[in-house]
């Protein structure tokens, strides 16, 4: 027999699934209302985009040149090794790379180079203002982004506590005029977020106390006994200090009598000083466990002890010292700053611009990826239209065109200026030739300044002259020069600072190892930067390649007129140019004979 199913129920199911349908459909709704939304304002904003941007010729240098620098992709080298070797200091813009320090509308200043977003270009002269930037492989972008957070972070594991650090950042910016790299978009992002990070991790993974205690105590005993012949530490001491030291009967007492033992030498009893120094310190440290001095030698006997209590020593996943590569990458942080990155700062639309919806279209790109095309033409026109693009895997020929193009330009830019500035000073000294001499009351003050100021302008004259006397030769070769010692300075401070976190060191032969699905990730995370690097490669090969038989039709020539022959062919070429004019003339004489003899008949 069939039960029958009571009528309350049977409404109450059909109830909920009539609700169901009706959340589903709203919320299909209200996905599809988001997406309209979003779809108008990054529309909205990619016309308004490509329709302020300038159609006339943008590969002429103007009269400001802005160095759009996306971080990792080498930008410091050039600005050292090559912009600053081109432009004096007076020419160049306060350093932005926090903020914006100066009125463009005011400054007369050359170059500006900063880590802002092309938004930067709103506060600008649009008219006279070129843009150059550098681009590289996403891929190697981010595993660049991620070693150089931790780098930096590491730095500040000198310090007991995070507490520590952030008095002693404080406390160092109210004394300090400079720019710190905690300043500066992305770091002041990424390098704190990494920094908390690595003191977490030193506070959770370090070993008890007792345990550091029997490690480090036995190795600084060990060193006594070695330090002193014979020194007096039986195996019940040893025993005693090495598992039990706060406890033990190693007194002040037994101290004493160890340090000043007849047994130790004069020149090591030093040595021994130091050690029962070390010693005492640490049983402060334990004796008060928790203390900021605790923490420090927790996590400094965790480094010295190497990797025999860290489960991995694969520097992308030691989980152990530093965030894994695989978390870093699918942080929200990531999200929002490092992935598509370059895309968004090409674009203008980092969550450091200038533009009040930019945060808006970055959210619907990011959360709609379809939307991202828009984003993506907008950046490849604005490619289009800069001065330079250069590639980071493509370091030679970079550097060559960015000197032919770029350099060049500079240099023959300073040298019209520097003309025009003579023509002009030299016509005030003509009206005004005896300027200092026709007031004789001038005081001591007066003259020294007038000397100081003569020395200033003197100096930045011969500055301009070395620079304007420069040719493109000579600016590679003092790049080459350059880049060799930034690179040195730089290897031998990442060296210093990733000690810290040993064994993680970020080698080349590493980054080789890493999972393939992993690399997959990034690549998928980065889809827009992919595209858009795709595009700068073929910017950058157009260009090199107009670049190169520009100069070989130079060189062509210049051999020509230069070259053994060349003494021959000026002498030659006068006399068939004038046999080439009489050619000319008798043919027009002819021909004007023939039309008088037609006319009288």
């Amino acid at each position: 027999m069939r039960r029958m199913v009571h009528p309350t129920l049977k409404l109450m199911l059909l109830l909920l699934m009539l609700l169901g349908l009706v959340s589903i459909l709203v919320n299909a709704s209200s996905i599809q209302s988001d997406f309209g939304h979003c779809d108008r304002v990054v529309k909205r904003w990619a016309f308004s985009s490509l329709d302020q941007e300038i159609k006339e010729d943008r590969h002429t240098l103007r009269d400001l040149l802005f160095f759009l620098h996306v971080p990792r992709t080498g930008g410091r080298t050039y600005f050292h090794c090559f912009l600053r070797k081109l432009y004096s200091n007076n020419l160049e813009c306060p350093r932005s790379y926090d903020k914006l320090r100066f009125d463009p509308s005011k400054t007369k200043c050359r170059l500006l180079v900063t880590h802002d977003d092309y938004s930067m270009m709103s506060k600008l002269p649009n008219q006279r203002t070129s843009v150059v930037t550098i681009l590289r492989n996403p891929v190697d972008r981010v595993f660049s982004t991620y070693e150089f957070s931790i780098e930096v972070a590491a730095r500040f594991l000198l310090h007991p506590n995070l507490s520590s650090v952030i008095q002693m950042s404080g406390r160092l910016r109210s004394e300090t005029r400079g720019v710190s790299t905690l300043d500066i978009w992305p770091w002041k992002y990424l390098v704190p977020w990494m920094r908390e990070d690595l003191f977490a991790r030193a506070t959770q993974t370090a070993p008890s106390a007792l345990v550091r205690a029997r490690w480090r105590v036995r190795s600084w005993v060990q060193k006594l006994k070695a330090a002193c012949n014979d020194l007096p530490v039986d195996n019940n001491d040893l025993e005693h200090v090495s598992n039990r030291f706060f406890r033990a009967s190693f007194s002040d007492e037994r101290v004493r009598q160890l340090e000043y033992s007849s047994q130790c030498s004069v020149s090591q009893s030093g040595i021994v000083k130091g050690l029962f120094f070390r010693l005492d310190k640490f049983k402060r440290c334990l004796i008060t466990r928790g203390s900021p001095q605790c923490m420090y030698h927790s996590r400094d006997a965790r480094i010295q002890k190497g990797s025999r209590d860290i489960k991995s020593n694969f520097s992308y996943d030691i989980e152990d010292i530093v965030m894994p590569l695989h978390k870093y990458i699918n942080d929200p942080v990531a999200h929002d700053i490092i992935h598509n990155g370059a895309t968004f700062q090409v674009a203008g639309l980092t969550n450091n611009s200038y533009l009040a919806e930019s945060h808006e279209v970055r959210h619907c790109v990011q959360k709609y990826k379809i939307l991202g095309d828009h984003v993506l033409q907008v950046a490849k026109n604005r490619l289009d239209n800069m001065l330079y693009v250069g590639l980071t895997e493509e370091h030679k020929e970079s550097a060559t065109m960015f000197a032919n193009v770029v350099g060049a330009q500079v240099i023959s830019q300073l040298r019209a200026s520097n003309t025009s500035m003579k023509s002009v000073s030299n016509k005030k000294s003509e009206q005004s030739p005896s300027f200092l001499d026709s007031d004789p009351d001038n005081n001591d003050h007066q003259n020294s300044s007038s000397d100081q100021n003569a020395g200033h302008l003197a100096s930045n004259e011969d500055g301009e002259a070395m620079k304007e006397n420069m040719t493109v030769e000579d600016l590679m070769e003092a790049y080459e020069g350059c880049i060799s010692t930034l690179r040195k300075s730089q290897a031998a401070r990442r060296t210093s600072s990733l000690k810290r976190i040993s064994p993680a060191n970020f080698s080349k032969e590493e980054r080789l190892q890493v999972p393939e699905m992993l690399l997959e990730q990034i690549r998928s995370l980065n889809h827009l930067d992919l595209e858009l690097y795709k595009y700068a490669q073929e910017i950058f090969e157009k260009r090199h390649k107009h670049t190169m038989e520009k100069l070989v039709t130079a060189e062509m020539w210049e051999s020509m007129f230069n070259n053994s022959y060349g003494g021959v062919f000026w002498k030659v070429f006068p006399l068939v140019m004038t046999v080439i004019l009489l050619f000319c003339l008798f043919v027009l004489f002819v021909n004007a004979r023939r039309r008088t003899s037609k006319v009288k008949i």
